[in-house]
C-alpha cells in the first residue's frame, strides 16, 4: 500500500524520529466517509473550518457556523448549506478547486478533518467531493472558546490591509485558539487547528506574527505543506465575535528546543493581506 503522506510530511517526520509513529496513525485516514460516528458528528456540528485558495492563490481560512444538519454528507460528498458570505475571500471558490475542511465542537473537544476539491459551489452552499476524511484527537482544544455565528452584513463592519492594527495585535495576544489553512501542490489543501495558552501567538511587529509548533499527531500534515508551498491562511477568534484573517508566506525555523518551544520548531508569518470582522453597534 502506498503511503498517504508526501515528502514534505515524511521529511519532518523523519527528521522528529517519529515516521514510525505516522506510519500507524496513518490507519485513520480513510477515502471516504465510511464511518457512521462521523457522519454523526458532522450531522451535529455547528462550525466547521475552511481552507483554500483565492484568485490570486493565496490561502485563506474562513468558518463557517450553522445550526446542526446544516453539514449534510454521503459516503463521497460533504454538503454546506449555505456556504461563504459574497464578501468572503474565499467566496469565489468554484468546480476543481482544492478545499481543507475541519469539523469542530470546543465544548466537547472533537474534530474531523475532511479534505477534497469543490464539485458545485452556488446558492444552496458548496459541495465537497471527498478525497479524504479522518479524526483528530482533542489535544490543545480549548473548551473556553466560542465560535459565534456571523450576524447579518448590515450589523458587521470589516476591512482589508496588510499590516496589524493595535486592536488586532491585541486580539492575537489574548488568543487560546486559532485556524491554519496550507496547500500542497498535488494532494490538495487542509485545514488544521491550533491551541495554547495566551501568548502563545506572538507579534515581531505589525507584519509579522510567529507561533511555536507543539508536539501533535505526528503526521505533520500543515508543516510538511509549508515545507514545499509555503502560502498560508490564519483566522483567529476574537470575544464579541470578531474574527481576523491572515493570508501571508510561512517560513519553518529548527532550533534548540527550550520552554517556549519544546519541539525546537518555530513558523513564521510574514503578513500579505489580513480582514478583519468586527460587530458593530445596531440602534434599536
Amino acid at each position: 500500500m502506498s503511503s498517504p503522506y508526501h515528502s514534505g510530511e515524511r521529511q519532518l517526520q523523519r527528521a522528529a524520529g517519529l515516521d514510525g509513529e505516522a506510519a500507524h496513525v496513518a490507519q485513520i485516514i480513510q477515502p471516504r466517509l465510511s464511518s457512521t460516528g462521523a457522519k454523526l458528528f458532522l450531522s451535529l456540528v455547528e462550525t466547521i473550518v475552511v481552507a483554500g485558495l483565492d484568485d490570486r492563490r493565496r490561502c485563506w481560512v474562513t468558518a463557517c457556523t450553522g445550526r446542526p444538519g446544516f453539514v449534510r454528507t454521503t459516503s463521497d460528498q460533504l454538503h454546506i448549506v449555505g456556504g461563504l458570505r459574497d464578501v468572503d475571500s474565499l467566496a469565489a471558490l468554484g468546480p476543481g478547486d482544492p478545499v481543507g475542511t475541519l469539523a469542530i465542537d470546543m465544548a466537547r473537544r472533537r474534530r474531523f478533518r475532511v479534505n477534497g476539491t469543490i464539485q458545485s459551489s452556488d446558492c444552496d452552499g458548496i459541495t465537497i467531493a471527498v478525497r479524504e476524511a479522518y479524526a483528530n484527537c482533542p489535544k490543545y482544544i480549548d473548551t473556553t472558546t466560542r465560535i459565534e455565528p456571523l450576524p447579518p452584513p448590515e450589523q458587521v463592519t470589516s476591512y482589508r490591509q496588510s499590516v496589524l492594527t493595535v486592536s488586532d495585535v491585541s486580539l492575537l495576544d489574548a488568543c487560546r485558539t486559532f485556524f491554519i489553512g496550507s496547500v500542497h501542490p498535488n494532494r490538495g489543501a487542509d485545514a488544521s487547528h491550533r491551541g495554547g495558552e495566551p501568548g502563545f501567538v506572538q507579534t515581531d511587529n505589525n507584519s509579522q506574527l510567529r507561533f511555536s509548533d507543539y508536539a501533535g499527531n505526528a503526521m505533520f500534515n500543515t508543516l510538511g505543506n509549508l515545507s514545499l508551498n509555503p502560502t498560508v491562511g490564519l483566522l483567529f477568534i476574537g470575544p464579541g465575535g470578531d474574527r481576523l484573517q491572515i493570508t501571508g508566506t510561512a517560513t519553518i525555523h529548527f532550533h534548540e528546543p527550550s520552554a517556549k518551544s519544546p519541539e525546537g520548531r518555530t513558523i513564521l508569518v510574514q503578513i500579505d493581506e489580513s480582514q478583519r470582522w468586527t460587530l458593530v453597534a445596531v440602534m434599536k
